[in-house]
């Protein structure tokens, strides 16, 4: 019996021991071949995933079981150390992965089409633009490689595989955060197409860096952003931008529906963006004419505070919707009765329904406004606006105050309600595919706090761990 025990824990001693190495022990092979001057780099570490996702053991073997059904799979690559992709500095896209069987990567990749050859002191393939020479312990891809330029990149290709540790400034910033994807850029690095989007006044954007982390949380998958910069013009921008949306103060955290199909909130100061507006000539021109048939201009500037929007449903017919903004004024009503001769000429007929609130018909569509309790309110139904907010958390029981109150954005999406809007179940929700994936999601949230950082996450009905593991089985 005691010969017995003492192999049983000599046996879990060995277990435990190659489950530590499987899952840590393995060193990185892979950071070394980026170069110094990278314009942007990216990690992906699967054993960060499996520790957030809580992957036993035999989960992992299950899943390899899984692979092992695959008939067109890569086999050689080591899924489980670190992986690096990055942007050369002219321009190329290139990634660099672990090899734990280089021979068994040589087999897999090598066909009728693609023939794997000896030069330099390593292996070179070259297929579909992409050019990869590999070793007996890592894979460099880059790409688009066009044929004539091929032989071209593999001087430099065989530089980063050959380059001892060094500083990468990028990599570095970009593995002071936590994440199972991490991304560091400068803004300089994006396509031009896109750069018009971030650019503004004389703002350098290779001096503007954004920052991303993708995490997986019990029940969500989360995609966290950050700016940071060291341009002066750009951090002038960000804090003007301060004047207009600031942080949300709670006093609209109140939806009229218990489970809306969207709910946003913000805070602004409307007279500051409407002295700002004012300055554009387009903007001016167009504030001027609205202001000629309800005062639209005084409504923005009198908005002082926090702005919600919540979304009930989107059918065929009338939306279900409930705009309210916090107001220091309700000047804007003055001469509220002589709307209706002023928005005929658009086709728009206005009613007082009592006080300060208005019925609004154009086409068969009735919507409402008015002021209540120092809120300026836009609505689809009179007794939705009467009654105001109900209620103050959305399905999952979280108070809206918790997850809003302080940040300058908040916006939930009700996953569900989308599923079954009539656009999205006509052109999307038809394919089976699409229809599984929606049906184990909830809800997708954004929200930004006063550092800029922007949270997109989207939730899930159950354990994400459990939703593989019901997917491996099938």
């Amino acid at each position: 019996m005691k010969k017995f025990l003492i192999i049983l824990a000599v046996a879990v001693v060995a277990v435990a021991g190659g489950a530590y190495y499987f899952l840590y022990g393995k060193g990185d092979v892979c950071k070394n071949v980026i170069p110094e001057d990278a314009k942007a780099v990216m990690v992906f570490d699967a054993k960060e995933a499996v520790k957030q996702m809580d992957f036993s053991i035999s989960d992992i073997i299950d899943f390899l079981k899984q692979r092992g059904d695959d008939e067109k799979k890569v086999e050689g690559i080591d899924f489980l150390a670190p992986a690096y992709g990055f942007v050369s500095n002219d321009n190329y896209l290139c990634g660099v992965l672990a090899l734990s069987d280089a021979d068994a990567f040589e087999k897999s990749v090598t066909s009728d089409k693609v023939k794997v050859e000896s030069q330099r002191g390593f292996k070179w393939l070259y297929t579909s633009d992409v050019l990869a020479c590999f070793d007996s312990k890592k894979a460099l891809l880059m790409l688009p490689v066009s044929k004539g330029e091929s032989d071209g990149m593999r001087g430099k290709m065989v530089e980063w595989m050959n380059q001892g540790s060094h500083e990468v400034p990028l990599l570095s910033s970009a593995l002071d955060n936590d994440g199972v994807v991490l991304l560091r850029t400068s803004l300089g690095a994006i396509p031009a197409t896109y750069q018009s989007m971030f650019k503004s006044g004389n703002v350098d954007l290779n001096k503007v860096f954004l920052n991303v982390a993708f995490n997986i949380k019990e029940k969500a998958f989360q995609l966290s952003t950050k700016l940071e910069s060291e341009d002066e013009e750009y951090n002038k921008l960000v804090s003007e931008w301060g004047n207009y949306n600031r942080p949300i103060q709670g006093k609209l955290l109140q939806t009229p529906y218990e489970n809306p199909l969207v709910y946003a909130v913000f805070n602004m100061d409307g007279e500051t963006i409407y002295n700002k507006l004012s300055q554009n000539p387009q903007t001016s021109t167009v504030l001027s004419m609205m202001n000629v048939y309800c005062n639209t201009g005084m409504m923005l500037q009198a908005i002082d505070g926090d702005v919600s929007v919540a979304i009930d449903e989107i059918s065929d017919g009338p939306s279900k919707y409930y705009i309210t903004a916090h107001v220091k004024n309700k000047d804007f009503m003055k001469g509220a009765e002589e709307w209706g001769d002023k928005l005929g000429f658009l086709g728009i007929q206005c009613h007082q329904v009592e006080g300060d609130n208005y019925m609004l018909t154009a086409k068969n569509l009735t919507n409402y406004l008015g002021v209540r309790d120092e809120s300026l309110y836009f609505a689809s139904d009179y007794d939705v606006a009467k009654n105001g907010g109900k209620f103050s958390s959305l399905k999952d029981g979280a108070s809206l105050e918790s997850q809003a109150e302080g940040k300058l954005f908040y916006m939930s999406l009700n996953i569900d309600k989308l599923g079954e809007s009539p656009l999205l179940k006509s052109q999307l929700v038809s394919q089976d595919q699409v229809k599984e994936i929606l049906g184990y999601l909830d809800r997708l949230n954004v929200s930004m706090d006063k550092n800029k950082n922007a949270v997109i996450e989207l939730t899930t009905k159950q354990k994400i761990i459990d939703i593989l593991k019901m997917n491996m089985k099938k």
